[in-house]
């Protein structure tokens, strides 16, 4: 009673941004209808809240997909539970219709806007990763398929702070 009290804000869930270009010829393809789904992905996360410690799950076969998102201006991003992430494992599914269905892997390393090659082994806490993707067609084949160009994990960012005062009433 009269005190202040603080309430800290930390993002809790990871964040997943996948953005896409296109190379090659798509003549005839809508690529407004183009979605994108995170697939054996775990749903949940172990988060205490007194200490803000989140201890990240692992998928299991038992867990359940996340929905797909249609592309907007070729992007879409994702509020995920912070995982752990295991090489090879199937990780975003790209729906293309009349085309194909892709699944993207996840990738031992991914290179980073500075050039830099970083391990990827899970969706941390509070964190934002950005995947900018290519999808690919050759012409001649009629192979399609998707590659990631580069990769960024930042923190979430901030949208700034407020200060302000709470007065609780006495019962």
């Amino acid at each position: 009673k009269g005190e202040t009290v603080n309430l800290n804000f930390k993002h809790a869930m990871h964040k997943l941004v996948v953005k896409v270009t296109y190379e090659g010829d798509f003549t005839g393809v809508n690529t407004d209808d183009v979605s994108i789904k995170p697939v054996g992905m775990n749903a949940s996360a172990a988060i205490n809240v007194q200490r803000g410690i989140v201890t990240p799950g692992e998928a299991t076969d038992t867990d359940g997909d996340y929905a797909a998102r249609t592309l907007t201006s070729n992007s879409c991003s994702f509020i995920l539970a912070p995982q752990k992430l295991t090489t090879g494992a199937e990780w975003l599914q790209f729906s293309i219709p009349d085309v194909a269905t892709l699944v993207y892997k996840v990738p031992a390393n991914y290179q980073n806007a500075s050039g830099t090659s970083t391990a990827l082994t899970e969706l941390s806490s509070g964190q934002i990763l950005t995947l900018n993707m290519k999808i690919k067609r050759d012409a001649a084949t009629q192979k399609t398929e998707v590659e990631l160009a580069t990769g960024e994990i930042s923190a979430w960012g901030t949208q700034g702070s407020i200060n302000d005062e709470l007065t609780i009433p006495a019962n």
